[in-house]
């Protein structure tokens, strides 16, 4: 059975939830692995990890993108995988911030901190998104 409309929060369910999950990867991507280098003066954050970041934006982009547009919805388990890995990049985003604390502009700050914000609470829409719509529940 799909899981296909139910568990809608903000118009979003647990197949449009992957859809505007992997746009918000690629935005990252492209933030993070294009556009922040350029500017790297102004951010601080080494060039590498900036690729690193927006190499990990791609994965999670296609990894949303193709249960979009190739599954059925019938597994309960994609949106938790989903979940973890943009708390994972979260948490290395965290890091980094910590390691090149010294290094990391306000520009940085603030763009690595909004972004820590809004992928958390993409998660929790996810969350609530999953709990409703999960065979568990």
């Amino acid at each position: 059975r799909s899981l296909r409309g139910r568990g809608r929060v903000f118009g979003l369910d647990q197949r449009t939830i992957f859809a505007f999950d992997g746009v918000g990867a690629v935005v990252t991507a492209f933030c993070v692995g294009v556009l922040l280098p350029i500017f790297h003066d102004y951010i601080g954050m080494p060039v590498d990890k900036l690729y690193a970041m927006g190499a990990l934006g791609v994965v999670f982009a296609c990894y949303s993108f193709s249960i979009f547009f190739f599954s059925n919805h019938d597994r309960d388990w994609y949106l938790p995988v989903i979940m973890n890995l943009n708390l994972a990049y979260c948490l290395i985003t965290a890091v980094f911030l910590w390691v090149y604390f010294d290094q990391i502009q306000l520009l940085g700050w603030i763009y690595f901190v909004g972004e820590i914000v809004i992928v958390v609470a993409l998660v929790g829409v996810e969350y609530v998104i999953w709990k409703r719509g999960s065979y568990a529940a």
